[in-house]
């Protein structure tokens, strides 16, 4: 008995797994991780009675009067080996579907393997919602095809799944990743104690979410040990009746791709599956990912200023522009501060071919804006040159049009804004 329910248990060796196409007809088999451990009664059924079994390898339980299918029970199943970290359940389609379309039922998507070892990516733990950056790069190629030059942004970064996923494909351009620094613990009784959700990531001596984001980054770029095998997909190529005359083809670009990646990795994988032709390339347990290399730039946000609104002093104000500056240097991605006064300041991308010149002085007098203007006279190269102004910057052409390569831009709208609250 589990839970008051009267549970069947088999052993390997007896039941039998058929797979049939995927139609509401059958059964479709759910790895219960993420939110779905508590999302649903059968997510907290597993973790309540099964979970601690989950040690017994690929043995199927029968739990009756469970779901909304209309069948006589749920059938779970644990993992299959200490390699994968999850059971599964197994479920039809629901009674009352009215809501639901006929088409996105069944997963013609299988990141089965991926989802089983997300755990492992990027050196660092996260107890829920790890993303394998197998699925992050299909849904940037659905999003942009096979193009390569992208600007990515991730609200909600967690355990930086979509960055490494962005280093992982070769992208060009940006990603940018933005997370709260979540705390993961609470204290009671003056300790500090793990939250329920966050065991895994404060026992590694993490204690905020953005210090995992940061950390799986770094990993990425650097190289870093992993705790199983890794597999990477290297090509894959849909197998058609047309394609078919292309299989030498192919055979001979995987034994290139081999080559060209041998140092990379300690194995190979050649295999058909689901009509596509794949290369897997294979780091084994224990050894070391080999870094992707890049850059990184971390940012932390805070209130600015210690005044309210209508009491803002000019060094708040001076603060609160040099922050602004920040962000408008993320936006031309001149990420390197090489200057700061309290009128102007000047940034730089890694290959000094372009810059970022903010002035954002509301005095104009020459002690402030000729130094400004000289500033920007002795660079080299494309100049985006951001003045503050509450009316049109073409009244600065002047001071700039004997300057080649000066891109004159207005103070972003809603900083104006900001500033306006302040002079209220």
């Amino acid at each position: 008995m589990m839970g008051g329910k009267k549970v069947k248990v088999f052993h390997p060796g007896e039941y039998r797994i058929v797979e049939y196409e995927p139609s509401f007809e059958h059964l479709k088999k759910i790895n219960i991780r993420g939110s779905i451990k508590t999302g649903n009664s059968s997510g907290r059924f597993h973790m309540s009675y099964l979970e601690e079994r989950n040690n017994d390898f690929g043995v199927i339980y029968k739990v009756p009067n469970m779901g909304d299918d209309g069948r006589d029970g749920r059938y779970f199943l644990s993992r299959s080996d200490s390699s994968h970290a999850n059971g599964f359940y197994f479920q039809g389609a629901p009674l009352q579907r009215n809501d639901t379309k006929e088409i996105p039922y069944p997963n013609f998507l299988d990141f089965e393997q991926e989802f089983n070892l997300v755990g492992t990516e990027g050196g660092v733990p996260f107890d829920g919602g790890k993303k394998p950056i197998a699925f992050i790069q299909y849904l940037l190629k659905i999003a942009k095809g096979n193009n390569k030059n992208l600007v990515v942004l991730d609200f909600f970064a967690g355990s930086g799944s979509t960055g490494h996923a962005f280093l992982d494909g070769g992208y060009t351009g940006q990603v940018i990743l933005v997370q709260a620094p979540e705390k993961t613990y609470e204290i009671k009784k003056g300790k500090k104690l793990a939250k329920n959700n966050c065991k895994g990531v404060f026992n590694a001596g993490f204690e905020t979410i953005t210090q995992i984001t940061r950390k799986r980054i770094e990993n990425a770029i650097g190289g870093y040990v992993t705790d199983k095998k890794i597999s990477k997909v290297l090509f894959e190529e849909e197998l058609t009746p047309t394609s078919l005359k292309k299989v030498p083809d192919y055979l001979a670009r995987i034994n290139e791709i081999k080559q060209e990646n041998e140092k990379l990795y300690h194995s190979f994988d050649v295999h058909v599956k689901d009509g596509v032709l794949m290369l897997q390339g294979e780091i084994s347990k224990k050894k070391t990912c080999p870094p992707l290399g890049n850059s990184l730039k971390y940012y932390r946000t805070s209130f600015v200023g210690t005044s309210t609104a209508n009491q803002a002093t000019d060094y708040d104000k001076t603060i609160l522009a040099q922050k602004a500056g920040c962000l408008l240097a993320l936006a031309e991605n001149t990420l390197y501060e090489m200057k700061k006064t309290d009128s102007y300041q000047i940034f730089k991308d890694k290959n000094h071919d372009v810059w970022t010149a903010i002035y954002f002085k509301e005095d104009y007098r020459p002690k402030y804006f000729n130094e400004f203007v000289h500033e920007v006279e002795q660079l080299q190269g494309v100049k985006n040159v951001y003045i503050f102004s509450w009316g049109d910057v073409g009244s600065f052409d002047s001071y700039f049009e004997y300057l080649s390569g000066v891109n004159l831009k207005s103070i972003p709208q809603p900083i104006l804004d900001i500033y306006k609250s302040l002079n209220a």
